[in-house]
């Protein structure tokens, strides 16, 4: 006799028979789109943007196809059309791809760990990012003040997320003072963004994803020449406050 525990059970086993599918593909085509292009990084260095671009579409549709995950982009008109720190909020690994398919020239404040990864790393020392070792103390910190300001002399979108890790949906984490320093030290104009990205698209590798559109919004950009301690907890509210209220 059939009964719902029966239902639920197969339910399940289809979510995590997603996930490994969802996860060879990942491989098979990080692996393929990183091989195919390495040409570019010695022979068309103005040229290798392409290749994140067209990766992180490449993930977004898989992720549209085999888990029915869609997205919604709002806010827009708060985009700056110049070059902008963007502190976005981090629930999943969706945050750090849908910024290539928003902005022409996204560049991540990003851990140095991730330069180790096959493939992955050897394409972030190119592309580049901001790569930081957190072990550094404030050593650390100038160099993401000094390597921030040179991205955006050069008219680049900056990513951080002031969180320093991934958040479970919900959850309100405490925003760290390195974006603080950013905004003081450099005067640069700070566009909060929310989303949801944690309700559909789980933290980690075999997280469960499930079917849903997710939404990111980006904020009105924070007013100018406030003290560090008062820009963080506005920050922080106006991120985490509409967060919330996200469908």
């Amino acid at each position: 006799m059939w009964n719902i525990g029966d239902e639920s059970c197969i339910q399940q086993s289809m979510i995590y028979l997603r996930t490994l599918i969802f996860n060879i593909s990942f491989v098979l085509l990080s692996l393929g789109i990183g091989l195919f292009c390495l040409p570019i990084i010695f022979l068309y260095k103005d040229k290798i943007n392409y290749v994140p671009k067209t990766w992180t579409r490449g993930v977004l549709w898989m992720g549209k196809v085999i888990f029915r995950i869609d997205h919604k982009i709002i806010g827009v008109e708060n985009i700056s059309q110049q070059a902008a720190i963007y502190a976005s909020k981090h629930q999943s690994a969706w945050d750090t791809l849908i910024f290539w398919q928003i902005l022409p020239h996204p560049v991540f404040v990003l851990k140095k760990e991730l330069l180790s990864i096959p493939v992955f790393g050897h394409y972030l020392r190119h592309v580049p990012h901001i790569a930081i070792d957190r072990k550094a103390g404030a050593s650390a910190l100038k160099k993401i003040i000094a390597d921030t300001k040179e991205h955006l002399n050069a008219g680049h979108q900056v990513i951080i997320f002031p969180e320093g890790t991934r958040s479970r949906n919900g959850v309100n984490a405490k925003y760290q003072a390195g974006i603080a320093a950013l905004y003081s030290s450099l005067s640069a104009t700070v566009i909060p963004v929310a989303l949801n990205s944690g309700k559909f698209w789980g933290r980690g590798a075999f997280s469960p994803k499930k079917a849903g559109k997710i939404t990111l919004q980006f904020l009105p950009a924070m007013p100018e020449k406030m003290d560090k301690s008062t820009f963080l907890q506005e920050l922080q509210n106006n991120i985490e406050t509409t967060t919330n209220l996200l469908e």
